[in-house]
């Protein structure tokens, strides 16, 4: 398992966020709360915990390390066939949900597996991402700061991150409201024109095979 924080530097004049990365395993996860308080005092304002990959194993350091983390939470985190109510209490500022994105691949790029659909030359698979933000009590010896905890696979943090690295003016945005991450996570991590590319493609090729209208246009436009 990963955890990936982004935070500002404490001290730091010009607000960046600087992505810091761990790897525990079955055997030294009990060390991720002293790596998360590390880094709590080394930064200053929003904090976002990234967990990749995280497995049930790790329940306990986690819950640990973030004690007010719901415990459903982090049971349905630790399996994504499970389904997550979204939920929002507004006397606590506290929310989480689950999003299924979809990651578009060549067809030839991947072989079969469950949760991959195939779409003609291209297949489509489910990313599930499950966020818990809380504007403020999320830390112990911090509680003042802003949390954002995302679960997620590998290649969705690092599109996270680089969303946010990338372009001081998306992590401003994010300080100042932090449920802009909601809309750049749909940015972020479906590619909105393509799915829609290939649903179409895919409805024309249907269409001409059962109805033999190859002139019909499209209902999708």
């Amino acid at each position: 398992m990963q955890l990936t924080v982004l935070a500002d530097n404490a001290g730091a004049e010009r607000f960046h966020p600087s992505p810091v990365t761990a790897q525990f395993n079955q055997l030294d996860i009990d060390t991720l709360p002293r790596t998360l308080g590390e880094q709590v005092t080394r930064s200053q304002g929003l904090m976002v915990i990234i967990l990749v990959n995280y497995q049930s194993w790790a329940y306990d350091a986690v819950k640990s390390a973030i004690p007010r983390l719901p415990p459903s939470l982090l049971t349905g985190a630790g399996d994504m066939n499970r389904a997550i109510l979204p939920s929002f209490d507004d006397s606590d500022q506290e929310c989480c949900y689950m999003i299924d994105h979809v990651d578009i691949y060549e067809g030839s790029e991947i072989g079969y597996s469950p949760g991959r659909i195939r779409l003609g030359q291209w297949a489509a698979r489910r990313n599930s991402v499950v966020t818990w933000i809380r504007e403020n009590g999320a830390l112990v010896h911090a509680p003042e700061r802003p949390v954002l905890t995302i679960f997620c696979d590998e290649a969705s943090a690092s599109k996270i991150c680089l969303h946010y690295a990338a372009n001081d003016h998306r992590w401003q945005r994010l300080e100042q409201c932090i449920y802009w991450t909601y809309l750049d996570c749909l940015y972020v991590m479906t590619s909105w024109h393509s799915t829609l590319e290939i649903a179409r493609f895919n409805l024309e090729t249907k269409e001409q095979a059962l109805f033999n209208r190859k002139a019909a246009g499209s209902i999708i436009y």
